[in-house]
């Protein structure tokens, strides 16, 4: 077993009102294959109690945190990351569940480069056990990919060091794309690797998450969620900037009401070959 007496590792699980997952996600953390030095659980002020899942541990390193009104998993994680005493803090959402030498391999390979400051990786979707589709095994996560897509993974697959995460911490003003913001400020300032090794299941399906969430979604609603590409707009260039937003815009179309509408939007915002170029794709993939 890897001596993690030096490099103790932090988690953060940020938590919503699912005791059931809640449950899996830290049954993940304590079985991993590696010991963990402390897990922070950080409730978003849930009407659902959520003490009783932390007390079924009596003897493991759980710190509970309940914040006093619901601010959202990016405020949840800086509580977590403002509280938390290891080198490495690793993030993983209470609707996730890590595979049980996740954090193994991730120190393995952050200590295997020099510099490197943090790591992702990819997953595998825990309803029917596929395979995401991510960028192919690389070193390091590339700045220029990162303007097209995010195919780096989720937040559930990063592991950073503290003292970095104390200077970048999550932007709370974004409702979505908080884990492609945050990857593009780390990979400003450091190395951050990639693992296409899938590492842990990512849960979609009937939950209120964000995926879910966008399903139902308004056309009038959809504006705070392109802030994160407002935000990178002018380090994206136009081209990247427009297909991002017509992909954030067109995300889930086929399940989507007044089709047309959410077409015509992305037309108004990132004009017609945006559109045209993010539809084909979706129907190329939809029809694969």
């Amino acid at each position: 077993m890897m001596d993690t007496n030096t490099q103790p590792v932090s988690v953060v699980i940020t938590a919503y009102n699912r005791p059931d997952h809640l449950l899996e996600s830290l049954n993940s953390v304590i079985n991993q294959s590696i010991e963990i030095f402390e897990i922070i659980v950080v409730d978003d002020c849930s009407p659902t109690p959520l003490k009783k899942i932390i007390d079924e541990f009596p003897n493991s390193n759980i710190r509970y945190l309940k914040s006093e009104e619901n601010l959202g998993a990016n405020h949840s994680r800086n509580v977590g990351i403002n509280h938390a005493n290891g080198e490495w803090i690793a993030f993983l959402d209470d609707d996730d569940v890590w595979l049980p030498n996740k954090i193994e391999l991730q120190l393995l390979s952050l200590n295997s480069v020099q510099d490197a400051i943090g790591a992702t990786c990819s997953y595998k979707f825990l309803n029917d056990g596929r395979d995401r589709d991510s960028m192919p095994n690389g070193t390091v996560v590339e700045l220029e990919k990162l303007k097209v897509t995010n195919s780096y993974c989720g937040t559930s697959g990063f592991i950073v060091k503290r003292e970095v995460l104390l200077k970048t911490l999550f932007d709370e003003e974004l409702p979505c794309g908080q884990d492609w913001d945050m990857l593009i400020r780390l990979c400003l300032i450091g190395k951050v690797l990639f693992d296409a090794t899938p590492l842990f299941l990512y849960r979609i399906g009937s939950h209120e998450g964000i995926t879910t969430k966008a399903k139902r979604l308004k056309v009038e609603d959809v504006y705070p969620r392109l802030k994160s590409a407002y935000k990178h707009r002018k380090w994206m260039g136009e081209k990247a900037f427009k297909q991002r937003v017509s992909a954030q815009i067109l995300s889930f179309i086929f399940q989507k009401k007044n089709k047309i509408k959410w077409v015509l939007t992305s037309i108004s915002i990132a004009g017609v070959n945006s559109t045209l170029i993010v539809l084909v794709n979706k129907i190329k993939n939809k029809i694969m």
